[in-house]
């Protein structure tokens, strides 16, 4: 950036701005004016100047940055995996404890025959299938 100079922003070509674009030009000239330049804003048309003036009384204030998501850290990254791990164990257990369930039950029936009941598990078979197809798309014999 120019130091000690005549500095002269020409906003002539700007026909549309918003305040984020008048927040950068008016950042540019307070830069160029701690510089030591004189600078001049130029060619502002009518119907922009109360958008700057806003801008001008809100002050210089320099923009918040952009927030670095927890798990770009170390510690982040490695309390990510430790979640993932976890609900990975959770699932395992579930799955384990299940499969655990039916060979006690599978047992229990090879010891005793005559508790399977087969109309109870046949109904109890059926009732999920036919709560997840609509009548009219099944055919019930």
């Amino acid at each position: 950036m120019p130091s000690g100079k005549r500095v002269t922003l020409d906003l002539a070509g700007i026909d549309r701005l918003d305040t984020a674009g008048a927040w950068l030009l008016l950042r540019t000239e307070h830069e160029l004016t701690a510089r030591s330049n004189a600078v001049e804003i130029r060619n502002l048309r009518s119907n922009l100047e109360p958008l700057f003036e806003h801008v001008r009384k809100g002050g210089m204030v320099t923009p918040a940055g952009h927030p670095r998501p927890a798990n770009h850290t170390i510690a982040g990254f490695l309390a990510q995996i430790g979640e993932i791990t976890l609900g990975l164990l959770a699932r395992t257990y579930t799955i384990l404890s299940f499969l655990g369930l039916v060979c006690i039950i599978v047992v229990e029936v090879m010891r005793h025959p005559r508790r399977l009941r087969i109309t109870a598990l046949v109904t109890q078979m059926e009732r999920p299938g036919s709560m997840l197809c609509p009548l009219s798309a099944c055919s019930h014999s």
